[in-house]
């Protein structure tokens, strides 16, 4: 009888363990399945949904950590990334955080995936605006890889070049300063790992393209707020009589078809002065023939109309003061959309 006990014991601890590899397997096909459905309904839009699941993966995935971490930092990322991409950034972070420490926890400060959880954790204080806290993970990083992988590794190069560009958000204009902080990233990282010729010409030629754009919208920004001031100014401008010289319709063959060519002349205490401007409003450009035609119609050569005149600059002179602000304000509109172009390129 004694003989059978410990053929029983073992037969026992293999049953015992048969059962918990059994509710192991049913632990970790739970866990699939609740990643499964968060993410299909977060590409269906679902974000309640999406949001419930990954809390309940999660919990089965911190009771199933000591059997397996990898179930918990798969979890904590997506879970994670799920928030960041929505910008809710405050809690992404704590997840993000919990992942910094398993990770740590697991290997030691000085490993890949410690790097690798630093840098969420910089890119989602940057979106976040808390560059400050950027700033300390990307040093952080930067020590790990540098520690694991040599100072002069590619991956090296890739964290400078991410760290400057975090620099050039947080000051965008001192960045561009020669002997900034970003620009020697920049240019350790160009150091380390040269880009390729093919990148330097597109990466040239988008800033040039970027450039000609952010000035072209200067100068189409700035013209549409001289109009606009001129508008607003020449409803107050004092009158004198003006002679029609020229009236006809001239077709451009651009977007704005027809343009009211119209010369006037006018005195003003003595000084004879020439003008073209019929409205500050429209520069003269008009979209409907029919337009052009009835506006025309109002000035007759050799007729005598009123012109509203600058008093400290009388060469300045419109026959329509005030008008409609729709095209002076696109071009303002415009021009402040290519200048925030260029500062969000230029600013990386």
């Amino acid at each position: 009888m004694a003989s059978r006990t410990p053929v029983r014991r073992v037969l026992l601890l293999l049953l015992l363990l048969a059962v918990s590899v059994r509710l192991a397997g049913a632990d970790e096909r739970r866990l699939a399945e609740a990643l499964r459905a968060a993410e299909q309904a977060d590409r269906q839009g679902h974000e309640a949904q999406a949001e419930q699941h990954y809390k309940e993966a999660l919990a089965q995935a911190r009771e199933l950590a000591d059997a397996d971490h990898r179930f918990l930092t798969h979890t904590l990322f997506h879970f994670g990334y799920f928030y960041e991409r929505r910008g809710r950034y405050a809690e992404a972070e704590p997840l993000y955080l919990e992942l910094l420490a398993v990770r740590e926890g697991l290997w030691g400060r000085e490993h890949p995936d410690v790097a690798s959880s630093l840098h969420y954790l910089a890119d989602l204080c940057t979106y976040w605006g808390k560059y400050d806290q950027a700033e300390t993970y990307y040093r952080w990083a930067l020590e790990v890889e540098e520690k694991v992988y040599g100072p002069e590794h590619a991956a090296v190069a890739g964290t400078l070049r991410t760290y400057a560009a975090m620099l050039r958000k947080k000051h965008p204009l001192k960045s561009f300063l020669p002997g900034s902080k970003a620009r020697q990233l920049e240019a350790r990282a160009e150091a380390i790992s040269p880009r390729s010729e093919e990148r330097r010409r597109k990466d040239f030629a988008t800033y040039l393209a970027v450039g000609f754009f952010g000035f072209y919208g200067l100068l189409v920004g700035f013209n549409g707020l001289r109009m606009l001031i001129r508008m607003y100014a020449s409803r107050q401008w004092p009158t004198t009589e003006a002679t029609i010289v020229n009236s006809e319709v001239v077709e451009t063959g651009g977007l704005a078809r027809y343009r009211l060519e119209i010369t006037y002349r006018y005195s003003v205490e003595g000084f004879s002065y020439v003008g073209d401007t019929v409205s500050f409003a429209t520069g003269n450009f008009v979209w409907r023939e029919e337009t052009a035609r009835r506006q025309v119609a109002r000035y007759v050569p050799n007729t005598s109309v009123p012109v509203h005149y600058c008093p400290r600059n009388p060469k300045l002179a419109t026959l329509e003061p005030g008008g409609p602000i729709a095209s002076p304000a696109l071009g303002v509109l415009f021009g402040t959309a290519m200048l925030i172009l260029v500062f969000y390129v230029f600013s990386g």
